[in-house]
């Protein structure tokens, strides 16, 4: 099946117009470089969203495990507090000092997990700043080469 572009080739060929007919082929071989330029950039955009989706879903991961982790602990701590409360009511107030030790340690605990959980939650945000940053970048570049394509095209 000929193409208008071959029909083109061979009208001016047969017209004895060489210089066009070769610049004609000169420009198709640049748009088509572009054009492979334009689609390994898109193949590799795709491959750094493939990437950053899985990074993603890493830290999403960590962040349930962590959360579980918390609950399970949440709930150990609260069967200890619970079995530490029916032994001091039946001391005296040292036991008292002890209970009040114990709260302490939890809430050192409590605040060094979720300093851990913040942490985490921050790096995955400053994570997917820098993913949408470099999607932003890879699309202006895209768009650069794009618009680049359509002046050398006109």
């Amino acid at each position: 099946m000929k193409s208008p572009e071959a029909d083109k080739i061979i009208a001016s060929y047969m017209q004895n117009q060489y210089p066009t007919a070769i610049e004609y082929m000169t420009q198709l071989g640049r748009m088509n470089a572009e054009l492979v330029k334009v689609m390994k950039a898109k193949e590799e955009a795709e491959t750094f969203r493939l990437e950053a989706s899985a990074r993603e879903e890493e830290f999403r991961r960590k962040i349930e495990a962590q959360k579980y982790e918390r609950e399970e602990n949440e709930r150990n701590f609260k069967t200890k507090m619970e079995e530490l409360q029916a032994n001091i009511d039946q001391q005296n107030k040292s036991h008292e000092e002890m209970k009040e030790r114990l709260i302490k340690e939890r809430d050192i605990a409590t605040e060094k997990y979720n300093q851990k959980l913040e942490q985490l939650h921050n790096e995955m945000l400053e994570q997917q700043r820098l993913n949408e940053e470099d999607k932003r970048k890879l699309l202006e570049q895209q768009q650069t080469n794009f618009e680049q394509i359509q002046r050398e095209t006109e």
